[in-house]
């Protein structure tokens, strides 16, 4: 059987159907940053060699900043307070970001400095009435770690430095008494903090390092704190 005849109808019919052809027409997707980079406490982050947000603090989200989503965004964090007096490039990473959609990027870095995998963000609970909760380890310190709120352990395993889990529902609700383990040393206590929870409300519970070789810090943000 002669196969050219057969072929050219394939590239004919192929030709015809390119007005039919879906193309991406773009969107945007909101992106915030929180940096818990504990050697560099003022962080800028640049997209295409231009900053996007300036100053970022230590321990503190950004506003979300609006990116164009279904293209690749070379994102790069810049310490702006270096003591040598010149700009040090912390971390640079290239991420695709979906249409209409909020994220997370968390920066941490004690000795080691980097981007933890972009979180995508819910802002309402996925669990109806109850808060919804994210764990996320940043230290470098505590490599092996967990959360427990009044005393109840959240996470059945132990949570790895630069790991986060997915969303859990907490044993309580209102003012909580927050607490670092170590997994390593028996679940012992590292740090205490009270946060207040709402239900249906979305958090993220993070451990992080504090500067200065200061120990381990705890912190609760939530998802719609930078809105």
């Amino acid at each position: 059987m002669n196969k050219l005849p057969v072929l050219f109808l394939i590239v004919m019919f192929l030709s015809s159907c390119n007005e039919g052809v879906v193309t991406f027409n773009g969107g945007d997707s909101k992106v915030r940053f929180i940096n818990e980079v504990s050697r560099s406490q003022n962080v800028d982050i640049l997209l295409d060699k231009s900053a996007i947000i300036s100053n970022a603090d230590f321990n503190k989200p950004t506003s979300y900043v609006t990116l164009t989503a279904g293209i690749t965004q070379i994102l790069e964090m810049r310490d702006n307070k270096d003591t040598n007096s010149f700009t040090r490039t912390l971390a640079r990473q290239g991420y695709v970001f979906a249409i209409d959609a909020h994220y997370t990027i968390v920066a941490r870095g004690f000795d080691r400095t980097g981007y933890l995998k972009p979180i995508l963000d819910t802002l309402t609970s996925p669990f109806n009435d109850s808060t919804a909760i994210r764990l996320i380890n940043t230290s470098e310190q505590l490599l092996s770690g967990n959360i427990s709120i009044n005393g109840k352990k959240m996470f059945n395993r132990s949570l790895e430095s630069a790991d986060y889990t997915k969303y859990l529902v907490p044993s309580a609700y209102g003012s909580v008494s927050i607490n670092a383990l170590d997994a390593d040393n028996k679940d012992s206590v590292v740090t205490t903090i009270t946060a207040t929870l709402q239900q249906k409300e979305v958090y993220y519970i993070i451990i992080y390092d504090k500067p200065n070789n200061g120990g381990i810090g705890l912190s609760v943000f939530s998802t719609r704190e930078s809105l």
